[in-house]
């Protein structure tokens, strides 16, 4: 997004870093004490933001000081969604980052992402039988296709059914510098963004409300406001589900903002709006989620630095490593023991499944199944190439799966068929008519589809499509 003024380099950055300046989370109460029965509301609330994760957090903290009256529903008993941060208790000033783990415009601390992040310079990687990585890609195939990747695709395309689209670099990978790079990340943890912006948001003015566990199910057109129709939900060890013998409740919106992922959004039934058959598709089909995971593990010793490897890629189903620092008040270490996504998930969801589980200080929804540590251990032998007597037990652990509603995964890829442009000008406003606005970074484009970033750009040309966007300059804090 083009920036006009000459006060800050990156839009957003100027918007958010000014109050996370000051990021706290202890003052933010999550159980819902601050919502009301919806079935009491006599009036149409201004604003209603669906989702509370980064989107709707941050959707709502722009709107905070304009008068308005304002809630924000949320599916599950937290706010956050993919911006999920817990602490081990042997190790309680590292985060753990379980969602979203880095952020190019935040000020925060540094974060050393160790590795080669030029495309081109991958392919001259050798295995260890001293082959280029490019003699296997380019084995069976022209000498003009070899030229394609080597020339414009690099290292990174992608196979299956997504957009051949999806794989061309949008800045030419030899102008990409090699070796470490450090990106930041935030001090209190990602989910302190969040929580932060939530919180904000609350404290501003009276009118404003946050409802937990509520889900969306139908939007509909009343005259010149609009009925929303919610199910209620429970949340149990992080597992959210429709509650028992719930309640349909129905509250009156003027102005409403979706900024829920994709699959949450297909969910959704609209009736009087006029959203057309095309765009409908799009909604529905135009990217596609994909599922994420990882694994963490918590050890007495750093016993992964003796072998000098701080970050491994594997085409094991660990298939990211990463070490995530020691305690410097207990000096637990802790291990990104596998990260990764598509159709290697369903191998770890499986194996999540077979219970029991490690026995997990931290005692949360995250707890790995101790066949996940087996699993995850040996595959560490091979990477490492140690022997697997010599790696300790770990003495906490966490996994986090992005698959199932409502993320269906941890970020998403566009399918074939589909104009990047138009589709993402035309879900801002589905319907020309209506106030109804999806603020989702879903969305996209390309290769920044998997970033937060575009999250908020969404919402900040939402907002620009609001009759107050006069009044919601960014630079004006």
């Amino acid at each position: 997004m083009a920036f006009k003024g000459q006060r800050c380099r990156h839009e957003l950055s100027c918007i958010i870093i000014f109050d996370l300046l000051l990021i706290s989370v202890t003052g933010f109460v999550l159980d819902g004490t601050r919502a009301e029965d919806l079935t009491s509301k006599q009036t149409c609330e201004d604003v209603a933001i669906i989702g509370a994760g980064i989107s709707g957090s941050y959707a709502a903290w722009r709107l905070r000081d304009h008068n308005l009256s304002i809630s924000v529903y949320e599916y599950s008993n937290r706010v956050g969604g993919r911006f999920r941060t817990i602490r081990f208790p042997n190790s309680p000033d590292i985060n753990v980052e379980l969602g979203a783990m880095r952020e190019a415009l935040l000020n925060g601390t540094d974060f050393p992402a160790n590795g080669t992040f030029n495309d081109y310079a991958l392919l001259h990687t050798r295995t260890k039988d001293g082959l280029e990585l490019a003699a296997y890609f380019t084995m069976g195939i022209s000498k003009e296709m070899s030229d394609l990747i080597r020339d414009v695709v690099g290292f990174r395309f992608m196979f299956g059914d997504v957009s051949s689209a999806n794989a061309v670099p949008l800045s030419n990978p030899n102008r990409i510098p090699t070796g470490p790079r450090v990106v930041q990340t935030v001090k209190e943890g990602m989910e302190a963004v969040p929580h932060t912006l939530m919180d904000r948001f609350l404290q501003t003015s009276h009118s404003h409300k946050l409802h937990l566990n509520r889900e969306l199910t139908k939007v509909i057109r009343t005259g010149a406001t609009y009925t929303l129709r919610f199910k209620e939900t429970v949340t149990t060890n992080g597992i959210t589900t429709y509650a028992k013998n719930f309640r349909m409740l129905e509250v009156c919106a003027k102005k409403v903002v979706l900024t829920v992922p994709r699959l949450a959004l297909s969910k959704v039934t609209f009736s009087g709006l006029s959203i057309s058959h095309d765009l409908s598709d799009s909604i529905e089909n135009a990217v596609k989620d994909v599922p994420a995971f990882k694994i963490f593990l918590a050890y007495d010793t750093p016993w992964w630095r003796t072998t000098n490897v701080t970050h491994a890629e594997t085409d094991l189903p660990n298939r990211q490593v990463y070490d995530f620092g020691t305690s410097a008040q207990t000096s637990t270490s802790v291990l990104a023991a596998a990260y990764g996504d598509m159709d290697i998930v369903k191998f770890w969801r499986e194996v999540q499944s077979r219970g029991p589980f490690m026995n997990c200080l931290n005692g949360n929804d995250t707890c790995p199944s101790e066949a996940a540590v087996k699993h995850v251990t040996n595959f560490l032998a091979e990477i490492f190439q140690i022997p697997l007597e010599s790696i300790p037990t770990p003495v906490d652990g966490a996994i986090s799966i992005w698959d199932k509603f409502p993320f269906g995964g941890g970020w998403h890829v566009w399918m074939p068929g589909y104009n990047w442009d138009d589709v993402r000008r035309d879900v801002l406003q589905p319907s020309p008519t209506d106030h109804v606005y999806f603020a989702t970074g879903s969305y996209a484009p390309g290769e920044t589809d998997s970033w937060s970033n575009n999250a908020l750009e969404t919402v900040e040309r939402v907002l620009k499509l609001l009759s107050w966007a006069s009044s919601l300059n960014a630079l004006e804090i």
